[in-house]
């Protein structure tokens, strides 16, 4: 072993900052760190020094360079302090960047892989877990936000000549059916209409390329422009497109998937290296690498990408590789951050579209009756999800007899004796053409907590103060929030319908999903939803008697189709995504979702990524028991963050990244 070599394991050991040239020189001394004695690590140690000894001397230099001044005047700001929305998170990282181009993001990259730094990108702080924070360099994605156009290309984007002959855009618009004769839709329309104009949208589809950093806002109006629209949406537009994809945000209906699944393409920036097949391009001689990463079916034909490789390359030379292989892109989907950077993304959407909704008070066991598996339909869908392309509901937390009085219930008796006394309120939504003849705007707010501040005409910070001062009063503004949310044929633009509206600070949530598929046979079955709406009840009576903690909303069920992603939500079953929403300010509403999302774990839920508020922890291997892919998405983690440059708390909490420890005698 030469006498450099046992330097730096031995600077190593004292924890002291190693410089490289690369990732695999980064990645070999991170295996020395856990492993010291290894000899074969260590022979291979010296190989990898002398290929850095023998690099030029310029280009050594500016490896083992201190930061520039163009560095932290162009890319980064020091002494900044980044928030979430709700302020549950706050850093203050060494740089706070935001790079406009691949090229600035790799300048960031090589900063961080030469100092042994960590990355992360953030979106728009919509996450209340430290899913987007990092001590070190912070990425701000927000000026990546570029369409792909021809006139005006992103770095790498993908060109009709490389499409597979059945994805070009001639060919996926050459198949689109007119909409002009299709017949409006109403809550009282037929089926057979309601199929006929689903089908047509629905198959009159494309796809949309653009930088990762957009957001949902402004993506929706870019695809508006181009007579097109995201098959589906969350209820807040104010994430950034990458954000929501990578903690598998989702909208509503038991036949859509949620934002990852809408993804064709990606390109990721990152300082690791994928060790399976590479269908096209060669490694990067820097420490950075760049993947075009699709499933073993994706869009891209190889053989033409491999001709064109010189138009695929950033803006330092560097190739992008193409990667076409199933767990890759299953693992990427949904990776929080933790593989490295999406640059850019490839969205199969679908022809511009309005939709009708219908708003009506109900009561939960009538809710439930309508859940219930039909054996006429596919899988045994209920048929209220057939015939509305979006369904969802509120459920209060609170049974309460006809003078508005809160009813105590006696945990002898079988949860079913209280359904008739708890409100509930449909969200009933289908596709419709705009025409004159049925076009209706909406009267009544579009969210709850917008229905109570019109009805008492009041702030939401007084509405909580109200809420923590007089706390009796809290189910009788949740009801009157539900009663003042009723509308019928509601019509606008989808996204006007899908976005409630309601400023991102004024109230916070979490959101746990449960599978309503049976394992045996994938047919429908609500059995985990059931059990876990009884324990919401059952924790929400505990709260008010125990310590007056009250839920100061409603909470919502969502319905979203399974998700190909190793850990989405939804990954392998049909999902039901109970949200539970609280106001901001709210005394004790951190206890509260705490506390509820520690008891649904026994239902089967599986808490979203952004909403956890850094409950879900690593140990007893929960992570892996609630995922079973798990271990094929940590393969893929271990390849692409092998130089630990993305680590982070989440990270370090769930137990995807190990802490060195070394302790001598």
């Amino acid at each position: 072993m030469s006498s450099l070599a046992e330097r730096i394991v031995a600077f190593f050991r004292k924890g002291r900052n190693v410089v490289d040239a690369g990732s695999k020189l980064a990645g070999t001394l991170r295996k020395l760190e856990k492993d010291p004695d290894n000899e074969q690590l260590k022979g291979e140690l010296d190989t990898e020094i002398e290929e850095l000894l023998n690099l030029d001397p310029g280009t050594l230099s500016e490896v083992f360079a201190e930061p520039t001044e163009s560095f932290k005047q162009d890319l980064g700001k020091t002494h900044q302090t980044w928030e979430n929305q709700t302020a549950s998170q706050v850093v203050q990282p060494l740089q706070y960047c935001k790079p406009t181009s691949l090229l600035e993001l790799t300048a960031i990259l090589n900063e961080a892989i030469g100092k042994g730094l960590q990355v992360k990108a953030a979106g728009s702080g919509h996450s209340y877990s430290d899913v987007a924070t990092t001590p070190d360099l912070f990425v701000d994605t927000h000026g990546l936000d570029h369409i792909a156009t021809s006139d005006q290309p992103i770095t790498g984007q993908l060109r009709q000549q490389e499409l597979k002959m059945e994805w070009s855009d001639e060919k996926m618009r050459g198949k689109w059916q007119p909409i002009d004769d299709l017949p409006d839709i109403n809550h009282e329309s037929s089926m057979e209409d309601i199929m006929k104009v689903r089908n047509v949208f629905q198959g009159n589809t494309a796809l949309f390329e653009t930088e990762a950093g957009i957001t949902i806002h402004q993506l929706n109006k870019a695809l508006e422009k181009a007579n097109l629209g995201l098959p589906n949406m969350g209820g807040y537009d104010g994430q950034t497109i990458v954000g929501a994809i990578s903690t598998s945000t989702h909208g509503t209906g038991i036949n859509l998937p949620p934002f990852p699944d809408m993804m064709r393409s990606l390109v990721l920036a990152t300082t690791g290296t994928w060790d399976g097949k590479v269908v096209s391009g060669s490694g990067c001689s820097g420490p950075i690498n760049y993947y075009r990463i699709e499933p073993s079916n994706g869009i891209t034909d190889p053989q033409l990408y491999s001709q064109a490789q010189d138009q695929y390359t950033t803006e330092d030379g560097s190739q992008i590789q193409l990667i076409q292989d199933d767990d890759c892109f299953h693992a990427v989907m949904v990776n929080m951050g933790t593989m490295g950077v999406i640059y850019s993304i490839v969205l199969e959407v679908m022809q511009f579209y309005y939709l009708t909704e219908t708003r009506r008070l109900s009561t939960l066991d009538q809710t439930l009756a309508l859940i219930q598996a039909d054996p006429n339909n596919p899988n045994g869908v209920p048929a209220v999800m057939q015939r509305f392309r979006h369904f969802e509901f509120l459920v209060s937390p609170y049974p309460v007899d006809k003078h508005g009085h809160v009813i105590h219930m006696d945990p002898n008796e079988p949860p079913e004796t209280y359904y008739p006394s708890f409100h509930t309120l449909h969200f009933e939504m289908n596709i419709t053409p705009r025409k004159q003849s049925n076009f209706k705007p909406g009267t009544t707010p579009r969210n709850w907590i917008s229905a109570v501040f019109g009805k008492l005409r009041i702030s939401f910070k007084l509405l909580a103060f109200l809420a923590n001062h007089c706390p009796k009063i809290v189910p009788r503004l949740v009801h009157e929030g539900m009663d003042s949310l009723v509308d019928e044929n509601y019509v606008a633009k989808s996204y006007n319908i899908y976005n409630l509206g309601v400023d991102g600070d004024a109230g916070f949530a979490n959101e746990i999903g449960f599978p309503v598929q049976a394992p045996s046979n994938s047919q429908f079955t609500p059995e985990h939803l059931v059990s876990a709406i009884n324990s919401i009840h059952r924790v929400a009576q505990t709260a008010r008697l125990q310590g007056a903690q009250y839920q100061t909303s409603p909470f919502a069920v969502r319905f979203v189709r399974r998700s190909s992603a190793f850990l989405s939500m939804m990954n392998g079953t049909d999902t039901a995504m109970i949200e539970l929403d609280m106001i901001t300010g709210t005394y004790g509403g951190q206890e509260i979702v705490n506390r509820q999302q520690k008891s649904l774990y026994q239902h089967g839920g599986r808490p979203h990524w952004g909403l956890e508020f850094d409950q879900l922890t690593g140990s007893n291997g929960l992570v892996q028991r609630l995922y079973p892919e798990f271990d094929k998405w940590k393969h893929v983690y271990d390849q692409l963050n092998s130089c630990g440059t993305f680590d982070n708390k989440t990270t370090i909490r769930l137990g995807f990244s190990e802490l060195p420890y070394v302790r001598k005698g």
